[in-house]
């Protein structure tokens, strides 16, 4: 173990404490069965001493604390792996309460800040012995299957069910605060807000999407609001007293502190202890705060949230498990001097838990088909538009129909996008995910794995072989988007032109979050379970997709981040929490993985500058915040650009290799044109220079020959020169595809692009000339 410097981003030290933790244990103990025990009953001493803890505190107070603890005071100086506390906190310890035995309550009581620091830390400690104990769990299943391949008696490999399982269950009980809540929002609303959407549920549950978001808007902003005005009056009456007061001035000198950071303290105080007189409300307190009827407001009120003092079972092993009830049910509630009061809990769990509530209740009512079906076709839309839009393709299909080659079959697929050599195959994956698979249950899992991703991926193998076959292939029936994704109102017999070793990349797309499921997408490869191993699916949801497309600045870089996904979930070399860390992970540092290297990478929580960013596009900071990109020299960006502008045949295949250069090589590429340019100009001569990839390994042979001319060279002198040292070296190199970038003394990043991509064959002719051109043929085969 090396010491982790302090100023190390919060979840590398905890990460760095655990690693030595886990070392620890499994070195005193005989097998890591033994460290299972240990730790389970480390787990259980802890929950009993929890419960000793909150024995004696104000279940409201102490909540209402806690949630405060776990929430960022100030969005701008928030940054979630610095953050220390967890959202799970307050919600673990609202159901330790619900666990406790009933008691009257008259008044709600204040919390000394010395219990309050008791139980957020060993709350935390309790969640970290879980955390080793999952991992321990998932060690010994590695260890029992490390030589599992194949799926056996219809069930997944153990290994997967363990690292799903953890990933679920890991999610539920550490996941800090969620970001993009505008995202969920709007998706909600497009879900439930349509006419009849809007009438069945109303019907059902006695309220639409429109009533659950107004009262989420009032209670998550109303302890905020109340917060601040305290903090507000707390600060102004202590430095009043400070100009008048000798015993306050007498307090903040004692303290040892510098004056601002004693009185700070000295407000934070203040404030917190008038939480327990403002934490919690009534239904007709929230009414007449709002503009919502009181009815309105209990009757959602009461959908989601439980009695805290109705002495709940089990419930604190089932979020132990990754059955987390406040996700559910995010509002405690209780009877304070005979009048039903509520508390929020978690607010974020309240407007991500709106969608699977009203979902389960349109999915038990008649009106369960035309919901699917809408949101299916929700996906559909708004996944292809996000692609559209990111992209600019060639040209896009939606709802595509195709035989085989037997050609006594008609298969179906959700979209398809062409641009330049690649194709894009999309399948939308709508049905959500099963309440039993967010708590881990095996069986379940499995079944909404096949549903999820092997299914899909048969599918988009299916179309891939046949647009990479090399014979002619047409749709016998698509309907085409729009420059915006919109469909036009036709459906037509599209052919789809041959191309020479065209790309094929999948996209499995769901409005749930799939993490737990695009994490073991190396696992699946291993196992045998993916019929085509060399082509992965890359999994994600459609938050993540807009994000991401929100922050790339071309569509190459798009396509070479899917490249380098699809080749971590072949390598398996990184593991992460949740997509958008693999995507950070791309822009600061690559995302590359190295085939010849052993082990894994787990990769800490990277959206902070995301976060940032984000946020102060939305006005939810004030500080501005720069948009994250991947370093890219000025030069070598203007000739990405100017590819994508033009788009000439071979653009895209030619921008993914100059991005496939890291670091050092990407400036010596962005100054090739500029070297050539100055060595034409002083010896008015052509002047060339080779760029090759992957011509000295197997896989797929290119390169890029750059080239300058001088003014006295016409341009169909050049043109000619160019197609002949393509067709030549190609040739002598037995390249799969060779570009031509050339210029002459203008600024312009490039005046002629040339590009051959035919496949090889024997010529004896052009061997010859290869040889009396200079050229050294070369045999690939070892």
């Amino acid at each position: 173990m090396t010491d982790i410097p302090a100023d190390e981003p919060m979840y590398i030290r905890l990460l760095e404490q655990e690693l030595a933790a886990l070392h620890e244990l499994t070195g005193k103990a005989e097998s890591l069965e033994e460290t299972q025990k240990i730790t389970t009953h480390h787990r259980d001493m802890a929950v009993q001493k929890v419960r000793g803890i909150i024995a004696g505190l104000d279940a409201f107070d102490a909540v209402g604390n806690l949630l405060l603890a776990s929430l960022p005071v100030d969005n701008d100086a928030y940054v979630e792996s610095q953050h220390e506390s967890l959202s799970s906190v307050p919600e673990l310890a609202a159901l330790l309460f619900a666990e406790q035995q009933p008691r009257e309550v008259g008044q709600a009581t204040q919390t000394s800040g010395h219990h309050l620091a008791e139980l957020h830390d060993n709350l935390q400690a309790l969640l970290r012995l879980e955390s080793r104990r999952l991992h321990i769990e998932l060690r010994i299943d590695d260890d029992k299957f490390a030589a599992e391949h194949y799926v056996s008696g219809g069930n997944v490999p153990s290994r997967i069910e363990s690292r799903m399982r953890l990933s679920t269950v890991a999610t539920e009980l550490y996941v800090r605060n969620r970001q993009y809540p505008d995202k969920e929002r709007a998706l909600i609303s497009d879900l439930f807000s349509p006419p009849g959407i809007d009438s069945a549920l109303r019907e059902i549950v006695g309220y639409g999407v429109d009533d659950a978001l107004q009262l989420f808007d009032s209670t998550a902003s109303r302890l905020h609001h109340r917060l601040r005005g305290s903090y507000s009056a707390a600060s102004s009456f202590l430095e009043e007293q400070l100009q008048v007061n000798d015993d306050v001035r007498s307090v903040i000198e004692k303290s040892g502190k510098e004056e601002a950071e004693a009185m700070n303290q000295l407000i934070h105080v203040a404030a917190f202890q008038d939480l327990a007189n403002f934490g919690s409300f009534s239904a007709q307190e929230l009414a007449n705060e709002s503009i919502m009827d009181l009815a309105l407001v209990e009757k959602i009120l009461t959908d989601f949230s439980f009695d805290i003092d109705a002495q709940s079972e089990n419930v604190v092993s089932a979020f132990l498990a990754g059955d987390n009830l406040v996700k559910r049910k995010p509002f405690a509630s209780r009877r304070v001097d005979g009048e039903r009061r509520w508390l929020l809990i978690q607010p974020t769990s309240f407007l991500y838990g709106i969608r699977p509530a009203l979902e389960d209740a349109l999915n038990r009512s008649a009106s369960a088909n035309r919901y699917t079906d809408h949101r299916g076709s929700l996906l559909e839309s708004k996944g292809l538009a996000e692609l559209v839009k990111l992209l600019n393709p060639d040209v896009a299909y939606q709802s595509v129909y195709y035989q085989g080659r037997e050609g006594n079959q008609q298969f179906e697929g959700d979209g398809l996008l062409l641009i330049d050599r690649f194709a894009l195959i999309v399948e939308m994956k709508s049905k959500p995910r099963s309440p039993a698979f967010l708590t881990g249950n095996p069986g379940r899992m499995f079944l909404d794995l096949k549903q999820i991703v092997l299914a899909a991926n048969r599918q988009a193998n299916r179309l891939g072989s046949l647009l990479d076959d090399g014979q002619p292939f047409s749709l016998q029936k698509a309907t085409p988007l729009d420059g915006k994704g919109l469909p036009l109102p036709r459906q037509q017999n599209v052919e789809i032109p041959v191309v020479a070793g065209r790309e094929i990349l999948t996209i499995v797309l769901s409005l749930d979050d799939l993490n737990a499921v695009s994490t073991v997408v190396e696992e699946l490869n291993r196992s045998g379970l993916l019929e085509n191993p060399g082509n992965p699916p890359w999994i994600t949801n459609q938050h993540d997709l807009e994000i991401i497309g929100e922050v790339i600045d071309r569509p190459s870089e798009f396509i070479h981040y899917l490249l380098r996904r699809r080749e971590a979930n072949i390598a398996g070399s990184f593991r992460a929490t949740e997509e958008l860390d693999y995507f950070m992970m791309y822009l600061t540092r690559g995302l590359y993985s190295d085939s010849n290297e052993t082990g894994i990478t787990v990769l800490p929580s990277l959206t902070d500058e995301l976060n940032a960013w984000y946020e102060f596009t939305r006005g939810d900071r004030t500080n501005e915040s720069a948009k994250p990109r991947q370093p890219i020299p000025m030069r070598l960006a203007s000739l990405l650009n100017s590819l994508n502008d033009h788009r000439p045949y071979g653009w895209l295949s030619v921008s993914v290799d100059l991005l496939d250069l890291d670091g050092e090589l990407r400036n010596e590429i962005a100054d090739i044109p500029m070297s050539l340019r100055n060595a034409t100009r002083a010896d008015g001569q052509e002047h060339a220079k080779f760029v090759g990839f992957g011509v000295n390994s197997p896989g797929k042979r290119r390169g890029i020959l750059f080239l300058s001319f001088p003014p006295r060279i016409s341009r169909d002198s050049a043109i000619r020169d160019i197609n002949r040292r393509l067709r030549l070296r190609k040739h002598a190199h037995r390249l799969d595809y060779l570009a031509v970038v050339s210029f002459g003394q203008r600024t312009a990043p490039f005046d002629i692009f040339a590009f051959n991509d035919s496949v090889w064959e024997p010529n004896a002719e052009l061997d010859e000339l290869c040889r009396k051109a200079g050229y050294k043929l070369i045999d690939p085969t070892p």
